[in-house]
Order: C-alpha cells, then sequence, then structure tokens
C-alpha cells in the first residue's frame, strides 16, 4: 500500500515528529536555561522552514502555508516531551 501525503500533511506531521526529536535532544543534553531551549528549538524550525520552502514551494497554494503549518504541533510535542524527559531522567532524590 503506498500512502502518498499532501505537501501540507507531510509538513505538519514531520514537525510534530521533528518537535518531539527536539524535545528528546534538548532533555539529553540537559541545557536548563530557558533562552537557549527556545533559541534551539526555534532554530531547528527556521532550518524545516527553510528546507520545507526549497522543496515545497511550487506545490502549495499559499507559500506562506509553510510558515505556519504545523506550527503549534511542533512546539507543543516538543515541550511535552521536554517536560516529560526532565521529569523521568533527572528528578531529584
Amino acid at each position: 500500500m503506498n500512502v502518498r501525503l499532501k505537501p501540507l500533511s507531510f509538513i505538519y506531521w514531520s514537525r510534530a515528529a521533528l518537535g518531539c526529536l527536539t524535545g528528546v535532544v534538548t532533555a539529553l543534553l540537559k541545557i536548563e536555561d530557558l533562552p537557549s531551549l527556545i533559541s534551539m528549538s526555534i532554530l531547528i524550525y527556521l532550518v524545516t522552514y527553510y528546507l520545507y520552502k526549497l522543496k515545497f514551494v511550487n506545490k502549495v497554494k499559499k507559500p506562506s502555508s509553510i510558515v505556519t503549518t504545523g506550527i503549534g504541533a511542533y512546539f507543543i510535542t516538543w515541550i511535552a516531551t521536554l517536560i516529560l524527559l526532565y521529569t523521568l531522567l533527572y528528578k531529584p532524590i
């Protein structure tokens, strides 16, 4: 069975998965200061924006939708994964 996602669906789900992966990486690196956490997640999001812009700009109706698609899913999965892993890995004794 060959299932092909539409470009915006692919962007949404890949950003949700990447948010989870970013949460794992930031938790394992044990980055504790808030500005560094936010900067790292925004940097990764911007990298995906430029990569997806190169690949999907001609395949979507509005190029601005490449920026906004999946932004909520990315940041919610990032923060949820980060909190969960921090709680499990670095709990106080």
